[in-house]
């Protein structure tokens, strides 16, 4: 099965509805920020302090929560608004930290990363603002990337200094996703935060959601494990 490698972080964020942007990089680019694959782990990362059960049950994680719910953020299917970054970062804060920014907060700092709802932000804008300007008060240490198959994508899971992971998926036109179709292609970030022997489970549009391994294999771009200081 042909892995898919790391994308590049100038692929441009329609968040669900708007039409595919990408400005193409180099063969097998390496993004920046220190995002390296699994085998280029950064030493000392410290321990992330999961407030779900993801620390404890690692092989089928928050399985258990699949009905859980969180802020949309704004960010739906139907609207496409280009700000499902940030709500990713958001859903992503209070999984592993039991952080909810307010949706103030997160408009706020989708702004003034250069965020339109009509166009979201690069990997590379998200996670460099992330880094040197912070969202909703945390700042980014590293994102480490992963492959994208499911192997590496439960590796990354079960990893207790992990638990859960912001991923890029992509939207071709024709397909459905939850329930909902889209029309054009696009690019969307969500949160994994478990995984069942169905595929995982993400969380995004203010709602958790099962995906099947064969969606999985078809969308996945990149998975990053995030790290905050």
């Amino acid at each position: 099965m042909f892995i898919k490698k790391l994308a590049s972080v100038l692929l441009v964020i329609a968040c669900a509805t708007g039409n595919l942007v990408f400005n193409a990089p180099e063969a097998n680019a390496i993004p920046k920020l220190g995002i390296n694959i699994r085998s280029e782990a950064p030493a000392k990362t410290p321990v992330v302090k999961v407030a779900s059960v993801c620390a404890s049950y690692h092989s089928w994680c928050n399985a258990s929560l699949a009905t859980a719910t969180y802020p949309s953020y704004g960010n739906d299917p139907i609207t496409g608004t280009g700000n499902c970054t940030f709500a990713a970062v958001a859903n992503w804060l209070e999984i592993t930290s039991g952080i909810r920014p307010s949706a103030a907060q997160i408009g706020i700092d989708f702004v003034k990363a250069g965020g339109t709802p009509n166009l979201g932000l690069s990997n590379q804008q998200v996670l460099e603002y992330w880094k040197v300007s912070g969202i909703a008060g945390t700042f980014l240490k590293s994102a480490q990337g992963y492959y994208t198959d499911e192997n590496n994508l439960k590796l990354a899971l079960d990893d207790v200094k992990i638990g859960a992971v912001i991923a890029q998926i992509r939207f071709t036109a024709g397909q459905y996703f939850a329930g909902y179709h889209f029309s054009t292609n696009s690019f969307h970030w969500l949160v994994v935060d478990g995984y069942t022997t169905a595929g995982p489970v993400v969380v995004t549009w203010g709602k958790t959601i099962q995906m099947t391994w064969d969606q999985w294999d078809k969308q996945a771009v990149a998975i990053w494990g995030i790290t905050t200081q």
